[in-house]
């Protein structure tokens, strides 16, 4: 067997039934030594006489608190005597002494270790009785006086002064008596006065051992997880400690009761007796606290101390019962409209208040202190709470309005955190939660779309782009050979519009996607608005003329910087342009403005439409694919206003678009360049 078999081995015997029973029952024996021993040492320090120092144990018993105490009850037996026995009506004084001096011969005669002087006088001094004799030599003595009233029959209670003395031999004749029994006693304890403490220490080292050792394996076994609960560990702790506080008084009534007196003349047989007696009690009640203590320890390990209890179950279900009714009322509450819980709150919160100032008023009038502290202290703590509770509920409402403000400003991602409402401002902060999160959804969906649209655009422009010029270079070739027929060369001139046409939607389709998605290259530089004005003019004067419009340019004469990208502002002036070229009435003129306005710099074009413009919504002639012209019967494709509201837009700059009656007007606005 190696050494970590006999480890194991060894471990497992320490948790084993064999070796706790052993340990309880050397505790039991160890700890009843102990506490008989510890209580002998303890009452030997109070007593006195067993560590003075004395010469002998009889001198030693002679200074005890043991011998004089029993002095002192056999004086009180002759002062009980005499008082007793003066309380009578007597003829005279005569026959009052006759009768005592019979009954203190007797008190006397069994005990002849003690002497007993006893001394009558009157006030005065005068010596009237007289009993006993002072001993020559003697240990101990305890003396007392005292006021006698002696009751004569028909005549007046004669006043005398008693002075009684005790008077213990020396040396104590062994002839039997209290006294000689006392000292036997006495002396089986002073043989005991070197050995005790030094027994009661040890025993008490080994029970502390024993005790850890006990608590420490307690409701564990080896090998196995976890605490094991025996049957004591199943009852109620509450059931069980009474059931240990019922037998702990039972066990000091018996002590209590016990009474081994100094009837026998064999002291070693009344010793023992005793020793067993008490020896017997003490390990009930040793046995009682092991058991109190192990399976508070158990419990403890196995973390059920108070949830086994008859009151942690009855406070549980009380407790259970409470949830069920306040959820109930709660969930009752929360029912109710805002009205109806204001019409509940209000009326309550102003009857409670009227109840306690009326309770603080007549508490005033009756004088009641304590009444009118605690009317107080309930008025203060229900206006504070009302006033705490408005004041929470104004921070709430800042804080639904700074969240609604957020989402009203586009933020979409911002979320209530509810933990800090409550009531109705919970609910409202829900709502706006959940009015956030279906937006987020919505716009999720929608730029999703718009993204499967643009790249549905581009990817079906690139690939149209191929074929159209296949076509549009067959068309030249074919515009180069002799057309058998005059509708042949008309046919063939369609063909080449309507391709031009399908390039140039085409490029446009491109343009647009690369618009919206922001894939272009974007150079911001100092540009001069009016020198692009003049020259989309001068490029535009040809096509102006053929459709006979009139331009009219008003702009300063001196240059108006923007920071801008001169290609793609001159991209947005030329759509501008195209769309006048494409929709002006006929014979009207067009207006084209350069301006600047505090930090910005303006560009106006306005026109006259062909096409009734009445009932159509600016906003919508620059999304993609809308026209003027609801005809659709035009040159147009609908993406030259929004290539230009995204081109400008990508600069840092508006594209706004106004109708007034038949008036197009198209409003550039860039900020200006520091230059």
């Amino acid at each position: 067997m190696n050494g970590i078999e006999q480890n194991k081995k060894a471990e497992s015997g320490l948790y084993s039934f064999a070796a706790k029973t052993m340990a309880v029952i050397a505790f039991v024996l160890a700890a009843t030594v102990t506490l008989l021993l510890g209580i002998t040492f303890i009452y030997m320090c109070a007593d006195g006489g067993f560590y003075g120092g004395y010469a002998s144990a009889e001198e030693a018993f002679f200074s005890s608190g043991m011998c004089q105490n029993r002095l002192r009850n056999e004086l009180w037996s002759i002062r009980l005597l005499l008082k007793d026995n003066a309380n009578r009506e007597y003829i005279d004084a005569d026959v009052y002494f006759s009768v005592i001096s019979t009954e203190l011969g007797k008190l006397a005669a069994p005990e002849p270790n003690a002497s007993v002087r006893v001394e009558i006088s009157d006030l005065a001094g005068n010596e009237l009785y007289a009993f006993g004799e002072v001993p020559q030599d003697y240990g101990a003595s305890i003396s007392d006086e005292f006021v006698l009233e002696i009751k004569i029959d028909g005549k007046p209670d004669i006043a005398a002064k008693a002075r009684i003395e005790v008077y213990l031999a020396k040396p104590l004749a062994d002839t039997g008596g209290k006294f000689a029994r006392l000292y036997g006693y006495f002396g089986f304890l002073y043989r005991l006065r070197h050995i005790a403490p030094v027994c009661a220490a040890l025993g008490a080292i080994f029970s502390i051992v024993l005790f850890i050792y006990l608590m420490k394996v307690a409701g564990i076994r080896y090998g196995e997880e976890g605490v094991r609960e025996g049957v004591l560990d199943r009852i109620p702790y509450d059931i069980f400690l009474i059931a240990v506080f019922v037998a702990s008084v039972l066990l000091y009534d018996i002590v209590a009761d016990i009474d081994f007196g100094f009837a026998s003349t064999n002291v070693t047989s009344t010793v023992m007796l005793a020793v067993t007696v008490y020896a017997g009690i003490a390990a009930m009640a040793l046995l009682l606290f092991l058991a109190l203590a192990y399976t508070t320890v158990v419990r403890l390990k196995a973390k059920k101390l108070l949830k086994n209890t008859i009151l942690w179950r009855l406070c549980a279900f009380a407790g259970k019962v409470a949830k069920k009714v306040w959820e109930w009322a709660l969930a009752v509450f929360e029912m109710l409209p805002a009205v109806g819980k204001a019409a509940l709150i209000v009326p309550g919160f102003l009857f409670f208040n009227l109840f306690f100032c009326l309770g603080f008023v007549e508490s005033r009038k009756d004088g009641s202190g304590i009444g009118q502290f605690f009317a107080f202290i309930f008025l203060a703590a229900l206006n504070i709470g009302a006033f705490a509770t408005l004041i929470r509920a104004a921070h709430e409402l800042v804080q639904l309005r700074q969240g609604s403000g957020r989402l009203a400003e586009g933020d979409l991602e911002y979320r209530f955190d509810t933990t800090g409402f409550h009531g109705e401002a919970k609910n409202i902060a829900d709502n706006f939660n959940r009015i956030s999160e279906g937006l987020a959804k919505a716009v999720e969906a929608r730029s999703k779309s718009e993204r499967m649209k643009v790249e549905l655009i581009t990817n079906v422009s690139h690939d149209l782009k191929t074929p159209i010029t296949s076509i549009i270079n067959y068309v030249d070739l074919l515009k180069k050979e002799p057309m058998p027929t005059d509708s042949a060369q008309k046919y063939l001139d369609v063909l080449d519009r309507q391709a031009q046409r399908l390039r140039k939607l085409t490029s446009d389709l491109i343009e647009a996607s690369k618009a919206s998605t922001g894939n272009i290259d974007v150079k911001l530089e100092p540009t001069d608005i009016c020198e692009l004005v003049d020259q989309s003019a001068a490029e535009y004067a040809d096509r102006l003329a053929t459709v006979r419009l009139t331009p009219i340019i008003r702009m300063s004469k001196r240059p108006i910087y923007a920071l801008a990208d001169g290609k793609l502002l001159w991209r947005v002036i030329d759509n501008l342009l195209s769309n006048v070229c494409k929709y002006s009435m006929p014979g009207t003129r067009v207006y084209i403005d350069a301006a600047a306005s505090g930090s910005m710099a303006t560009v106006t074009v306005r026109n006259i439409s062909s096409e009734q413009l009445g009932g159509i919504d600016p906003d919508e002639l620059t999304e993609r694919f809308v026209r003027g012209d609801s005809s659709r019967s035009g040159e147009g494709s609908g993406l030259g206003l929004s290539i230009a509201k995204s081109l400008t837009e990508l600069q840092g700059g508006r594209l706004k678009i106004e109708i007034d009656g038949d008036m197009f007007k198209a409003t550039i606005t860039m900020p200006l360049a520091s230059v």
